[in-house]
């Protein structure tokens, strides 16, 4: 059987072509980015609740804590060392608050099959503990 000359250069560009077009079409996992954030605030008053513990945990077992600002408000965003972040694709995360005085909260979120950066808003309205 005799195979023309240009056969298989043609093959090949063509496969190399289809496989471009695929990668543009799918999200890129590394270029997406994520972020957990929210207000933390008495849930009888409405009034921010500043230096509340914010804990988020990974299912992949990474755990970031930070406080809440004056404002209560917190933001596990883009982290800026070596580049790395706190919220990855593909993951499960739980935010726990913890302030002195207030009932434990915490609350789920997912980043799989998410398919563009997204900004997760996740507020806490604690209860007074009573006494």
């Amino acid at each position: 059987m005799k195979t023309n000359k240009y056969f298989f250069p043609i093959l090949f560009i063509s496969l190399f072509s289809l496989t471009a077009m695929a990668q543009e079409n799918k999200p890129d996992a590394k270029a997406m980015i994520f972020s957990i954030k929210g207000k933390v605030f008495d849930a009888e008053t409405k009034k921010p609740i500043s230096d509340a513990s914010v804990k988020l945990k990974g299912s992949d077992g990474s755990i970031f804590e930070m406080r809440t600002s004056k404002k209560g408000t917190y933001e596990f965003d883009e982290k800026a060392i070596k580049g790395e972040r706190f919220v990855l694709p593909n993951l499960k995360y739980t935010v726990i608050i913890n302030a002195a005085g207030y009932s434990e909260s915490q609350q789920d979120e997912d980043t799989a099959g998410a398919e563009e950066s997204t900004s997760f808003q996740i507020d806490f309205a604690l209860q007074k503990i009573k006494q």
